[in-house]
């Protein structure tokens, strides 16, 4: 999957919203989009422990 439909994909899912909303407040604005384009596996494991933590 190229990166700019990974990201296109993920933006489908209200989940993910709120995973970039967490995230900007815990890093920096821009983080999870900026983790999707530089690592993909990284941003997919991070995203899947966020679901997992909360019974997603």
């Amino acid at each position: 999957m190229q990166e700019a439909s990974l990201i296109t994909y993920l933006i489908s899912y209200p989940r993910y919203e709120l995973f970039i909303e967490l995230t900007n407040q815990i890093f920096w604005d821009g983080y999870a989009e900026n983790l999707a384009l530089e690592n993909p596996a990284a941003f997919q494991l991070e995203y899947a422990e966020f679901l997992n933590d909360f019974n997603y």
